[in-house]
């Protein structure tokens, strides 16, 4: 268990592909970022299939424009996106069992916005491990000023 651990945080394994199961806290903590950022990734890279199958069948949102359930946030994450999301920073991982619980701010040009406006947004990301691998149960995004 040590030796697959280790190799998840070393990049060498990808977590989608683990089956559920509990996670010893200290060894995952590059873990629990990275599943986010795969999050990320394959929406910006239009893996729409892929992102949607990170999201639980109890998922959960809170967003500025409104609370959503899974199927409420299928539409936004196959929105087309372009470029990166922006500059992420001040990440923190946490865990309660075998939750994890991420916190970070991205900084971002809103859609539409003009180049000189930047925003930042604050996400609260929490995930599970389920029959299914780790999905994402919860997620919102709150501007911050």
């Amino acid at each position: 268990m040590a030796t697959v651990l280790a190799a998840i945080a070393c990049g060498m394994i990808d977590p989608h592909a683990l089956r559920a199961q509990s996670v010893p806290l200290p060894d995952c903590r590059v873990w629990g970022r990275q599943l986010e950022e795969e999050y990320i990734v394959d929406q910006m890279t239009g893996k729409n299939a892929e992102a949607v199958s990170e999201l639980a069948p109890s998922f959960q949102s809170v967003r500025p424009d409104g609370i959503r359930n899974r199927a409420g946030e299928i539409p936004l994450v196959q929105i087309p996106k372009k470029g990166l999301p922006g500059a992420i920073h001040a990440y923190k991982v946490t865990y309660s069992g075998d939750v994890a619980i991420l916190t970070y701010q991205i900084r971002r040009r809103p859609p539409g916005g003009s180049k000189a406006t930047i925003q930042n947004i604050g996400v609260l990301s929490v995930w599970k491990p389920t029959s299914r691998g780790w999905q994402c149960i919860a997620r919102s995004e709150t501007p911050m000023s």
